[in-house]
């Protein structure tokens, strides 16, 4: 998989060079002129809401923590740093769950298999939220008739064969069906799997029984999670019609929605290429040239959340760089001496985010 990251970044980048290629960079100064110092920080203001309302979404999700203002910050911290590897891996988005959940075990104590259940969980309501976003933002170019139906179908097609896939998604854990193949391999080629393949299984069904239960008992904190993601995108919707607005182009909210649903869209989409390198900067600015016309002003806003997630990494890392660092050494102790299973399984994940090819020894 790590020999195809460089030629899926490589053809994303190919990507955005098309995309951009026909932008003057002298009209993208001149955005970033009128926009000037208070301009760009209030849509970083804004971008840092959005952060917030998404880091509430999972915090929302984690049962066993106190609903309280200090946990909260300790969430924000894990998540910050999480983003931070995520964003300097090349792992897709990937990287930085098991340093989550690492952290949190470590730090605060919280159970690997509560904080497993519950980035689970917080996948599903990005999706719902993804999908409620870009079904409003998709209609609006719909209805206003913006752009062309060279956007508008394949964008619907996209979003239609995403909702199949969040249902599927969600079937898989309703049916319990990752335990259920688990537990039919293990009957059929148990010399290949794990030497302990029961107690892989038994961790596996309580995650699962977890999920499930967090479905039955708490679906008003469910709700609250998934309108929590939809505001962060909402935000997002924000940063788009702001530019617009500073910039004194005439798109309205619901263009900008449009706008920031087909971004988003497309980086579900391509939710493999590391960082969205290429495809937000490609599709606000491809989307920006169709709907409003103004593919440089895509190219600003495209910028602006570069901006935000750069910033963002560089919080976590101050944050975080002791604790990666510790957790790194935790890592290879555990790799070495063996320790409980949850430390074992997370020292694998963590080394191999960090491009460690090393692996327990039975």
């Amino acid at each position: 998989m790590k020999r195809l990251w460089p030629l899926v970044i490589g053809l994303a980048l190919a990507a955005a060079v098309l995309a951009l290629a026909p932008i003057d960079l002298h009209v993208v100064a001149d955005h970033f002129r009128t926009l000037g110092v208070l301009g760009v920080s209030c849509l970083l203001l804004v971008y840092w809401t959005g952060r917030l309302a998404g880091i509430l979404s999972w915090f929302l999700v984690i049962p066993s923590i106190a609903a309280t203002p200090i946990w909260f910050a300790r969430v924000c911290r894990i998540h910050l740093i999480g983003v931070a590897v995520e964003r300097l891996t090349p792992l897709a988005g990937l990287g930085g769950e098991p340093v989550k959940a690492g952290l949190l075990k470590r730090d605060y104590g919280l159970r690997l298999r509560d904080v497993a259940a519950s980035l689970v969980v917080t996948r599903m309501t990005d999706l719902f939220a993804v999908l409620g976003f870009c079904t409003i933002g998709l209609a609006s170019l719909w209805v206003n008739e913006s752009g062309d139906s060279s956007v508008r179908v394949p964008a619907l097609a996209t979003l239609a064969i995403f909702a199949l896939s969040a249902l599927g998604f969600f079937a898989v854990q309703k049916l319990r069906l990752l335990s259920r193949t688990a537990r039919l391999l293990s009957r059929r080629w148990p010399a290949r799997l794990q030497t302990q393949p029961s107690e892989a299984l038994r961790q596996l069904g309580e995650i699962e029984d977890l999920i499930l239960s967090y479905y039955g008992a708490n679906r008003g904190r469910f709700l609250l999670s998934v309108l929590s993601t939809f505001g962060e995108w909402c935000a997002e919707g924000a940063i788009v019609w702001l530019t617009f607005y500073f910039l004194g182009s005439q798109v309205g909210i619901a263009d900008a929605a449009g706008i920031a649903a087909f971004a988003l869209l497309v980086r579900s989409a391509l939710f493999f290429v590391p960082a969205d390198l290429g495809t937000q900067e490609g599709a606000l600015v491809a989307v920006g040239k169709l709907v409003a016309g103004d593919p440089a002003a895509g190219l600003v806003i495209a910028s602006i959340l570069r901006g935000g997630d750069i910033l963002v990494a560089l919080v976590g890392l101050a944050l975080g760089a002791g604790s990666l660092r510790e957790l790194g050494r935790g890592s290879e102790q555990a790799l070495g001496s063996g320790g409980d299973p949850d430390q074992r399984d997370v020292a694998n994940r963590v080394c191999a985010a960090a491009g460690d090819h090393r692996r327990n020894e039975p």
